[in-house]
């Protein structure tokens, strides 16, 4: 957000007609074009929090719904819940934002905008479209007798739960997010039974919408772990465990926000920006500079807002008045 405030501090002096004494405003992963949650886990929360006695139990989640509806996120957010499964585009960025700092000329702005993203100059997604973010679950199992002192063995109980969210897919629809809880019971040697007492399974809409979760950007970590096992607990017939599988994190600011992309579609959300490639004529960035790939990790994008080598040169040259040039990607066969 300070990117933005700054610019609108910025451009409301200039055409308040004061001097402002700056000639350079540097953004780093600024959300110029909006930022990013998952549409599945705006949903969750939302139909979570329709309950009062969850809420009661858990006041993270009113806590976070109170943040979802806070002005600044509906003012932010590229696409936000409304409905436990339903959507909105975000207009505010176009309709009120870009004309308090837009000018009619670079001249008439009176500063130069120095853009840095931390998405892939190569365009590498964050995570592949349609991937799984999150999957979550639990499961506890006991056997039941027929009598206190265990003589007759009756069957075996089993209670699961368990979350699953899916970045939006390339195109079309697929499951986002999914909620469940099932009772399964064995009686004797009879087939299992099992009966969902909760089911609530959210898709993305049929009309398709722009990869936002997997856009090359800067992300928001889930976790450096991508798996891990709840510690399994077996004690007299009880048994207790599950397992957390988490992406390294989803797209929160994608390059094409943080370089000002004016045309937010899924083409301008998975290009590659670099100096063979640059933004299109209608970002309002004077330069820029995009994230390399790790030569150690091999990673492409970076945690938000996290500041490579390459992005502080590029800020210090700037400020110095000797701009070194953003080198590209030659790895992406881009020559």
């Amino acid at each position: 957000m300070g990117g933005l405030v700054g610019r609108y501090a910025l451009a409301s002096m200039r055409r308040a007609g004061e001097n402002s004494q700056t000639n350079l405003l540097i953004t780093h992963d600024s959300p110029h074009r909006g930022a990013n949650i998952p549409l599945g886990f705006q949903h969750v929360v939302r139909w979570l929090t329709s309950s009062s006695l969850l809420n009661d139990i858990f006041p993270i989640l009113g806590q976070s719904r109170a943040m979802l509806e806070a002005p600044a996120s509906e003012q932010m957010l590229m696409i936000k819940s409304t409905e436990i499964s339903n959507y909105k585009l975000n207009t505010w960025m176009n309709t009120v934002y870009k004309p308090m700092v837009s000018f009619t000329d670079a001249g008439a702005q009176g500063f130069r905008i120095v853009a840095g993203s931390l998405g892939s100059e190569c365009g590498v997604p964050v995570v592949e479209p349609g991937s799984s973010l999150l999957w979550a679950h639990t499961n506890l199992s006991y056997y039941q007798f027929l009598n206190p002192i265990g003589i007759v063995l009756l069957g075996k109980v089993q209670w699961n739960l368990g979350v699953s969210f899916h970045a939006l897919p390339a195109s079309g629809t697929a499951e986002i997010s999914r909620v469940y809880f099932t009772y399964t019971r064995k009686l004797f040697n009879l087939a299992p039974f099992t009966i969902r007492l909760i089911n609530r399974t959210t898709h993305s809409p049929s009309g398709g919408l722009p990869a936002f979760d997997s856009a090359p950007g800067g992300y928001w970590p889930l976790s450096t772990l991508a798996t891990f096992a709840i510690p399994q607990y077996n004690k007299f017939l009880i048994s207790l465990g599950g397992s957390i599988n988490m992406a390294r994190g989803f797209s929160f600011v994608s390059a094409a926000s943080a370089l000002d992309v004016d045309d937010i579609t899924g083409s301008s959300l998975s290009s590659s920006y670099n100096i063979y490639n640059p933004p299109p004529n209608n970002s309002r960035i004077t330069t820029f500079v995009t994230t390399e790939k790790d030569g150690a990790t091999g990673e492409e994008n970076r945690s938000h807002p996290d500041v490579t080598s390459r992005i502080a040169t590029f800020y210090s040259e700037n400020i110095l008045g000797a701009a070194v040039i953003n080198p590209g990607c030659p790895p992406c066969g881009i020559v």
